[in-house]
């Protein structure tokens, strides 16, 4: 996110941001055959390989990259006006406002990137294309105009229910705990002092005995109201949530 921050800032305020996805990602690039036998595996008495990468797989996302730094280098080589940036199959063009208009800048990358793609047989997912002022990057809205990016409402909503329903429980465990401080730490990208104000989360993860290492073990837990210190998860996010935006 960092780098597409400074691409706004470098492109100035009310710069167009254009979004367009690679459908299927991974499943694009072919593994060589002889790799493919590392990739078996066997149901029903049959033997399957995956002929091309699969989702999930450790190495796929960096192999995937080199092919999406090549994508990337194509666009900026035929689009000099545009700033360009991706994250994996997430590709964002950013034009100046000096190219007139949404209307304009959407037609001289629409010239560029439908050939590219076609010619290179890259298959698009047109059902996420975004573009103009104010678009959802990575799960978080940028606003050009204003220069801000902020957590979206239906984020903020969703934060405020898990909290809610944390603090309902006598106890927490540590898999429900993980799973709010996940997503408030992605949220915290964007969020004033973040990432400090999720320090005492980490330590109460951290304070949470080791899990037994018996299979389907039920997790530890410890009493909600020791969240945060001490302090109500609630007050937490209310001081997070009341500083949510920030500029790129």
């Amino acid at each position: 996110m960092d780098d597409i921050f400074d691409l706004i800032r470098t492109s100035g305020r009310g710069c167009y941001m254009i979004k367009r996805d690679i459908k299927d990602a991974f499943r694009n690039i072919p593994v060589a055959p002889a790799d493919r036998p590392l990739l078996a595996f066997s149901w029903e008495n049959k033997t399957y390989m995956e002929c091309y990468l699969p989702f999930g797989l450790t190495t796929a996302p960096f192999i995937f990259n080199l092919f999406a730094e090549g994508l990337n280098w194509l666009l900026s080589a035929y689009l000099p006006l545009a700033s360009i940036a991706h994250y994996l199959d997430d590709f964002i063009t950013i034009f100046p406002s000096s190219v007139g208009s949404l209307s304009k800048a959407l037609t001289a990358f629409n010239t560029v990137y439908i050939p590219l793609t076609d010619a290179l047989g890259i298959p698009r997912n047109d059902s996420k294309d975004a573009a103009g002022t104010v678009v959802s990057v990575l799960g978080v809205e940028i606003d050009t105009t204003l220069l801000q990016a902020r957590v979206p409402r239906d984020k903020l909503a969703r934060a405020s229910s898990e909290a809610a329903s944390l603090l309902q429980l006598d106890r927490v465990s540590h898999k429900a705990l993980q799973r709010v401080v996940g997503f408030l730490q992605h949220c915290s990208m964007v969020i004033r002092l973040g990432r400090a104000r999720l320090q005492s989360l980490y330590s109460d993860l951290a304070s949470f005995p080791p899990p037994t290492s018996a299979p389907f073990a039920a997790y530890p837990m410890i009493a909600a109201g020791n969240l945060c210190g001490g302090g109500t998860l609630s007050r937490y996010l209310t001081a997070s949530i009341s500083s949510r935006r920030a500029a790129p």
